[in-house]
């Protein structure tokens, strides 16, 4: 049976340690918070995981979106402010 050397002791750490508490860990925590700012879950992961940490600190300090002052078209179904006369998404007049 062979010892694992120096070289290959670092290896091991860093696979079960430090890649995941640098790369996979952001990349986790940046697709939490695109779910509750409505943004792409995706493109926020892998900013998340190239970025690591920037990308977590620039996504907690992006606004979420203001629930309060959107609705919901009744023709299209896309997200539209409250105060909206017509839909921007697909052109209709909304009813007041």
């Amino acid at each position: 049976m062979s010892m694992v050397g120096p070289f290959q002791l670092m290896i091991i750490i860093f696979v079960l340690f430090l890649f995941p508490l640098f790369f996979v860990l952001p990349a986790i925590l940046c697709v939490k918070r695109a779910e509750k700012i409505n943004q792409n879950k995706i493109i926020w992961g892998i900013l998340g995981f190239f970025l690591s940490y920037i990308a977590v600190l620039v996504a907690y300090i992006l606004p979420a979106e203001n629930a309060e002052n959107t609705k919901q078209c009744p023709y299209c179904g896309e997200k539209i402010l409250t105060t909206a006369k017509k839909c921007k998404h697909c052109g209709e007049w909304l009813e007041k």
